[in-house]
């Protein structure tokens, strides 16, 4: 009898820890799953800032078990850790053309936006190569890096980058309130197959577009790069490379 009385309190302060135990992941549960706050400090002292990110509150359903509760509970915590930062709020980009050696016309090669892109005020228009710059990375190694994921053939471009030497312009701006800088390279492919090459190729993201200097007149760009890509234009018109005056 006193051995059975011994067993059942010694059951009892089983239960009760396992009790606590589990008010404990509970309570735990709760906190994660009223706000995760993510704080991520940008590098490189050009700029700092913490970005807040409010986790969706979800209702989880009661557990059948303190191990089920375990895994949920190593589940949220993974969920909590510090997002790792990998973009900047840098660019790189590239504007990629050909001036055909026998009549002298100019082409430019773009990216066209798919029709459910988002923000969807920019679905279908036109976008230079190229795209934000990592944490660590030089705007040169940033953009050759984007263009290796966007195009097979993008050795051809980074050939002609080196070739023109062109930096057409380095555009300071806010992105999300932070200051940021938009790198943006001329990137000529001077040999008529290289061109023929790069232009049937698939790109990786969206869709590749060819369009003459005419045709750029009337496009429609994305994240502001019309003005540029249409001065861009206007410089290899009046160059002594084409034949559209000014020679």
């Amino acid at each position: 009898m006193e051995e059975t009385i011994a067993e059942d309190a010694e059951r009892v302060d089983e239960l009760d820890k396992e009790l606590e135990s589990t008010k404990e992941l509970d309570s735990i549960e709760r906190k994660l799953d009223d706000k995760v706050e993510y704080d991520s400090e940008l590098s490189e002292n050009r700029y700092a800032k913490s970005s807040a990110y409010k986790k969706s509150e979800t209702k989880s359903e009661s557990k059948k078990s303190s191990g089920s509760k375990e895994r949920n509970l190593e589940k949220k915590v993974k969920e909590a850790k510090v997002r790792e930062v990998h973009d900047s709020h840098d660019g790189a980009h590239a504007i990629i053309y050909h001036i055909d050696p026998e009549t002298g016309k100019i082409y430019f090669a773009f990216e066209k936006k798919p029709a459910d892109y988002q923000p969807s005020e920019y679905a279908g228009t036109l976008s230079l190569y190229g795209g934000s710059i990592k944490i660590g990375e030089s705007p040169n190694d940033g953009l050759a890096r984007e263009l290796e994921e966007e195009d097979p053939a993008y050795k051809i471009v980074i050939k002609a980058l080196n070739e023109t030497k062109w930096k057409v312009a380095e555009v300071p701006k806010y992105a999300d309130g932070v200051p940021s800088r938009t790198y943006i390279w001329a990137a000529e492919i001077k040999d008529q197959n290289e061109w023929s090459k790069y232009k049937s190729s698939k790109s990786l993201e969206g869709d590749k577009s060819i369009k003459s200097l005419e045709e750029i007149a009337g496009s429609n760009f994305a994240f502001g790069f019309g003005p540029i890509v249409k001065q861009v234009g206007i410089v290899l018109a009046n160059s002594k490379y084409s034949n559209y005056g000014y020679n």
